[in-house]
């Protein structure tokens, strides 16, 4: 071989060209685009540069995709053909109903059961399949002015917090006129009143895996938000939006505001009285906190993806990202080990976080999630428009649930 090399022109013996990159695509909506987080920037700089034969390219979805809309799951799926997606975890259910996802490798999901927060085992995972990787948890917290809640004599520590408490305030108004805002509206009431829900032991799927709403858990809920608006006092928990919250609390309209742990950084942010405002959890019926609702993102892989796809999701299944991505921005974590993390006895509101990550439920992975939370959201709208008595309206939602769920249990993995 090597005498006929030598035989040749110079140049003519040459090792074979390397096969061309074939790189795969990755989406993100805008608000948790890779260049928001230095953590995850390096994490798929580095996958890149160990796997430069099959790269990993970031497209940045529209912004209207960001939402949980079934336009929005169209568009993705039918788009540029990502292969692998960091979605809401409500899409999870409808995703895999479509048959859309493949399910993640044996041991991955043996790592993910291992290390994930039980609460969002529920969310990725239906008849024994694990469908995503979870990325973000983001519970939702009620959030509380500390100097409101001084002049009522309320001490805003979670560790003697209860509904007593949150009575007191939301009776007695704010600085300005309301004691307790929440979304009425959107898609936020319904995730807004779940925490009340669970908290006095509704649920959203049985033991079957059929879709299901507890009348009784939901008029104890509804009523517990009537109480907190139509005190004598006035102290009107009027309708709101989540968005709100952050500029409510920080100007004085409002002592308390309920928001997703994502929103304390716009709370953070919102002006020089920022500093006044606390996390807590959600109040429970007894003694005992309250179970908050726990949502978040998780990273999917597509039908047709190549298995790159896969090995890149077991890169950033991560003990080490995610606590890189809790220090640099309070990011909550998703794996069991990291609530035990430094981070949560030095931060003002990590006892609160930790608390709700522990003492919380993820949303189902089932088809009808979507319809089913629309049917909350609209019986949320009509007690605090007063066009239904809490009795009536959980009664009618429990139905329309039910309809939309018959037959249909959490989404199978194919």
């Amino acid at each position: 071989m090597l005498l006929a090399c030598a035989q040749l022109p110079v140049g003519g013996c040459r090792k074979p060209s390397p096969p061309p990159p074939r790189p795969f695509t990755i989406a993100f909506a805008p608000s948790h685009a890779p260049d928001g987080s230095p953590a995850l920037q390096k994490a798929l700089a580095d996958w890149n540069a160990a796997h430069a034969a099959t790269p990993a390219v970031v497209e940045i979805l529209p912004a209207e995709l960001g939402a949980p809309t079934p336009a929005a799951r169209a568009a993705l799926l039918h788009g540029d053909g990502a292969a692998a997606a960091l979605v809401p975890n409500e899409w999870l259910g409808p995703l895999t109903a479509d048959e859309a996802l493949r399910p993640l490798p044996d041991a991955l999901a043996a790592r993910i059961r291992l290390d994930c927060l039980p609460a969002l085992a529920d969310s990725v995972g239906a008849r024994g399949k694990i469908v995503a990787a979870p990325y973000e948890a983001d519970p939702w917290l009620l959030w509380l002015r500390r100097d409101s809640a001084a002049a009522k004599g309320v001490v805003p520590d979670g560790r003697r917090w209860n509904l007593t408490r949150f009575e007191i305030l939301a009776h007695a108004g704010g600085i300005g006129r309301r004691g307790f805002a929440f979304p009425t509206h959107g898609r936020e009431a319904a995730a807004a009143f779940l925490p009340w829900y669970f908290s006095r032991g509704g649920a959203l799927v049985d033991a079957t895996g059929l879709l299901t709403f507890d009348i009784d858990a939901a008029d104890g809920a509804l009523s517990q938000l009537v109480l907190a608006r139509d005190r004598p006092t006035r102290a009107k928990a009027a309708p709101s939006d989540a968005d709100e919250a952050p500029d409510c609390l920080v100007d004085g309209r409002c002592a308390m505001a309920l928001a997703t742990w994502a929103r304390r950084a716009a709370i953070r942010q919102a002006g020089p009285l920022a500093a006044e405002v606390a996390a807590l959890p959600i109040p429970g019926p007894g003694a005992q906190p309250g179970v908050t609702l726990i949502e978040g993102w998780s990273f999917v892989v597509f039908r047709g993806a190549a298995p790159a796809a896969f090995d890149l999701l077991a890169a950033l299944w991560s003990a080490a990202l995610q606590r890189d991505k809790l220090h640099e921005s309070g990011s909550a974590p998703v794996f069991r080990e990291l609530l035990g993390d430094s981070w949560f006895a030095t931060d003002p509101d990590g006892p609160a976080l930790r608390l709700a990550l522990t003492n919380g439920v993820g949303l189902p992975l089932h088809p009808a999630l979507p319809a089913a939370l629309a049917v909350i959201t609209e019986m949320v709208a009509a007690v605090c428009r007063d066009k239904a008595p809490p009795w009536q309206a959980a009664g009618q939602a429990a139905a329309r649930i039910a309809a939309a769920g018959a037959g249909r249990p959490a989404a199978r993995a194919p």
